[in-house]
């Protein structure tokens, strides 16, 4: 007696399944890329794990995916095009296949807090001001002389 393999898809799993496409990126084709009015992933056949999201409206994101020696899938945004190129996605995603594959770096990565920089409002100001010149503050005065502030 024969078997049948019948493959079940809910509603919920056709919703979240997204197009994804694999073959060897090149920067001629991502420049070419267009948007579709669908989000869609595009995989690199020459670097493993590697991956292009195209937004619906805009936008092209390199992000790196894969499974850490855990057992567990990770996605690490890479940075958008163009300001990390391909070559550059395919390096950093090159270093995070090491890096999933090993313990201790995997657990220093996980650890590593993002880089922020504190600064008050009235530093963040100064410092749009000087790099934006000065800014008007005509409309303040207008509601100082109102009583609203």
């Amino acid at each position: 007696m024969k078997t049948l393999n019948i493959e079940t898809t809910t509603p919920a799993k056709a919703k979240k399944a997204r197009k994804c496409n694999m073959k060897p990126l090149t920067e001629i084709f991502i420049r070419g890329l267009k948007p579709t009015g669908e989000r869609r992933t595009w995989s690199d056949s020459t670097c493993q794990g590697l991956k292009l999201r195209t937004g619906a409206s805009t936008g092209k994101t390199f992000a790196f995916m894969g499974r850490d020696c855990h057992g567990e899938n990770r996605t690490i945004k890479l940075g958008r095009y163009p300001d990390v190129g391909l070559k550059e996605a395919r390096r950093s995603a090159d270093e995070h296949r090491r890096i999933l594959c090993d313990p201790d770096k995997l657990r220093g990565f996980l650890e590593q807090k993002p880089e922020t920089e504190d600064i008050t409002l009235l530093a963040f100001l100064l410092e749009a001001e000087a790099q934006f010149g000065p800014v008007s503050y005509t409309h303040l005065r207008a509601h100082e002389t109102r009583g609203n502030l």
